[in-house]
């Protein structure tokens, strides 16, 4: 199931990818000042398509959220596209308890979280016995 994340679709920002690291090592020494007193601010541009452009896509490769950097852009069938996690739970159905729950990135799917819900339940139930 997805859950929303608390953050908002209007806060992403796009994603710098550095080439390597001397380059981004190199780019920190050349933009250090020596004047600490003054405080850096980004700017603030007004509307989202200043930030995205008219016809620009955000998706999970570009862009994050700075507010909520572990949070994933989804969505259902028929719903609009948020910022979201994915729960995951475990039930043992004879006994109706839950055995194990657990937040992943929203961009998987429930196949690739299945190993680890599995491990994580066992390890429950090793304990309780």
């Amino acid at each position: 199931m997805l859950i929303k994340a608390n953050a908002s679709m209007e806060s992403l920002i796009e994603k710098e990818i550095m080439a390597d690291a001397a380059t981004y090592s190199a780019e920190l020494r050349d933009n250090e000042e020596d004047d600490t007193d003054k405080i850096k601010t980004m700017p603030i541009t007004k509307t989202k398509d200043d930030r995205f452009g008219k016809d620009k896509k955000r998706n999970n490769k570009t862009h994050y959220s700075p507010t909520d950097p572990d949070s994933r852009i989804a969505t259902k069938p028929g719903k609009p596209y948020q910022l979201n996690y994915l729960g995951q739970v475990c039930v043992d159905t004879e006994s109706h308890v839950i055995t194990h729950a657990q937040a992943f990135h929203a961009d998987k799917r429930d196949s690739q979280c299945l190993e680890e819900v599995l491990l994580q339940t066992r390890k429950n139930l090793k304990k309780k016995a």
